[in-house]
């Protein structure tokens, strides 16, 4: 049953194992998300099993398929107890299109999906039979004992369960009408398909059929060398070589203390945390490695980034003043002078002028 098969219960109160991943000595980071259970939101067309799964289609020949919230897994049920109850969560109802035809869903994954770490439910099994079967990335049939039965239960207390047959993979109902039997399942490879055909064994039956995974979260902070935190920068969650995650972009933007949150789906795997910062150099990627918490399920601490600190601009020198254009200014009067004093100040110079060149001469000249 792979990883799956030693979850324990009561994942609320697990602690997170620690793996703090710097590139230098950095400040704490935001607590990182706990891990939990997220029933996945189905409608008649679409499915998502959790924050970081891919997305999926629902295709289905049953014309009266329908969504609904009523039925619960409860925690007290063998996957409650795992991944909590799934009160408020959608899931589809499901029934033959006759007393003679059987239905197929089919749901089709936008990309892998991881090998563990969530779950597939059957609800209400009781007056049908059910075939499971799958393919794997590469289209070939999973194998049954791939398909990962947990086992049978009555959700309500009841008696009455449904039996699995390991041979032909299918669950099967008593043929009596009851309440609550049901059959869950955790696949241990990764599917591209999943389908279900639903025949009738008696009466008018209708089952119901839920999806459901972990969800944790990688969060940290990027900061400068100084210390100082680097807003605004991409964080991006890669595999090791620098290939997308499955499922949607795991990326984020760092808030204006360097905080990041991403949610990712829990995988065993490393993987690799790139930033790109609006202004500055990339620093190197991080790998952060995973560590298994008491439940068995792997978890990441706060995964912080050093990146290179903004140079300090040169101080200024202010340009060089030529002495000259520091000589002191006589202040301007605001009067000017008339004309005709001006032309009689000249006149006088000139005529001093020619006196004194007369006077010399007289006294140069032989008596």
């Amino acid at each position: 049953m792979g990883r799956m098969g030693k979850l324990g219960t009561g994942i609320g109160a697990a602690a997170l194992a620690a793996v703090l991943l710097t590139t230098a000595s950095l400040p704490a980071a935001a607590a990182p998300r706990q891990k939990a259970g997220s029933w996945g939101q189905l409608t008649t067309t679409t499915a998502q099993v959790a924050a970081g799964f891919p997305s999926a289609t629902v295709a289905s020949s049953d014309p009266t398929l329908a969504v609904a919230t009523t039925a619960t897994m409860s925690a007290t049920t063998p996957p409650g107890q795992v991944y909590g109850t799934s009160a408020g969560s959608t899931y589809l109802s499901v029934s033959p299109v006759s007393a003679s035809v059987p239905s197929s869903t089919t749901i089709t994954f936008a990309a892998p999906t991881p090998p563990e770490f969530w779950s597939f439910v059957f609800g209400d099994i009781d007056s049908e039979s059910v075939q499971v079967s799958a393919t794997a990335p590469d289209g070939s049939p999973v194998a049954i004992a791939d398909l990962g039965f947990r086992g049978a239960y009555n959700s309500l207390g009841q008696s009455d369960q449904p039996n699995w047959d390991a041979a032909t993979g299918v669950l099967s109902g008593n043929v009596a009408a009851s309440d609550g039997a049901s059959g869950w399942f955790s696949p241990t490879v990764p599917l591209s398909t999943l389908t279900f055909t639903s025949t009738t064994l008696n009466f008018a039956p209708r089952l119901q059929f839920w999806m459901v995974g972990l969800t944790a979260s990688l969060s940290g902070r990027v900061v400068d060398t100084s210390g100082a935190p680097v807003a605004n920068a991409t964080v991006a969650v890669q595999q090791p070589d620098a290939t997308p995650l499955p499922g949607p972009p795991a990326t984020a933007v760092t808030d204006g203390n360097g905080a990041y949150d991403i949610p990712v789906f829990p995988s065993a795997e490393p993987v690799q945390v790139v930033v790109t910062p609006a202004d500055r150099a990339a620093p190197d990627p991080v790998v952060a490695t995973p560590t298994p918490d008491a439940d068995g399920v792997p978890v990441f601490d706060a995964v912080d980034v050093t990146a290179v600190a903004l140079p300090t601009a040169p101080p200024t020198t202010p340009p060089a003043v030529d002495p000259a254009d520091t000589a002191p200014t006589l202040p301007a009067t605001g009067v000017s002078a008339p004309g005709w004093l001006i032309g009689g100040a000249i006149a006088a110079v000139v005529l001093g002028l020619a006196l004194a060149v007369a006077a010399r001469i007289r006294r140069r000249s032989p008596r």
